[in-house]
């Protein structure tokens, strides 16, 4: 959903959405001849995101925007595939908030001004179901052969960002009035 609309009338308005997803799905379990049998974990994934946008707008001319949002992912026993067992899955999270922050001044056909400010931070993390401390296990045959106790391996990455600009215009007049 959404909700939007004037803080102070002609100077100030908001912009707020915001959106949650869950879903299920099921893996067929491979290990067994009988058809329409399921293993009994399912792969759950829930999405959520917030966007949030401030406008001001101080003089003629000039103005300010604050965005910020939110994104999160998380799946419980993501790679669940019909063969290994579920605590052979991981538990995948994926967090991410960003933002950013605007100025402009165009009160002046010859001077126009924008500055910018924009980042983000993100962590995404894939750990096994039983923890860090239990390994995980894989015969090594040919075929596809089941994996069990654990996830084989755990990955962790935090990405982010800041990044600013100033922008400066300026456009000569070529013919100007005098009184």
């Amino acid at each position: 959903g959404e909700l939007l609309g004037p803080v102070a009338r002609d100077r100030l308005f908001y912009f707020v959405a915001g959106q949650y997803v869950q879903r299920n799905m099921r893996s067929p379990l491979l290990a067994t001849p009988i058809e329409d049998d399921f293993q009994d974990a399912r792969e759950e994934h829930l999405d959520a995101r917030a966007f949030g946008k401030l406008t001001w707008l101080p003089a003629a001319g000039q103005r300010v925007d604050l965005t910020a949002g939110y994104s999160a992912n998380t799946i419980d026993n993501a790679g669940l595939n019909g063969v290994d067992v579920a605590t052979a899955t991981s538990n995948v999270e994926r967090p991410t908030t960003y933002y950013g922050l605007s100025w402009s001044n165009r009160s002046s056909a010859r001077n126009q001004v924008e500055l910018r400010l924009a980042g983000f931070q993100s962590r995404e993390s894939r750990v096994g179901k039983e923890g860090p401390g239990v390994p995980g296990l894989q015969v090594t045959q040919q075929g596809r052969q089941p994996r069990w106790q654990n996830a084989a391996m755990n990955e962790e990455r935090e990405p982010s960002s800041v990044s600013a600009t100033v922008e400066w215009r300026t456009r000569p007049v070529l013919f100007t009035e005098h009184d």
